[in-house]
């Protein structure tokens, strides 16, 4: 985590986009861009 992100900090995610690599710590932040990403949407 420390080598990666430059904090011994969890809960923590890793995210790599376009070549580039960000990481996220705040819980509220990492779910917000999870469901984002990934929620399903209703039809």
């Amino acid at each position: 985590l420390v080598e990666g992100g430059g904090k011994l900090k969890v809960p923590c995610l890793r995210i790599e986009e376009e070549g580039k690599v960000s990481w996220m710590y705040e819980s509220s932040d990492i779910i917000n861009y999870l469901e984002d990403r990934f929620a399903v949407k209703a039809a």
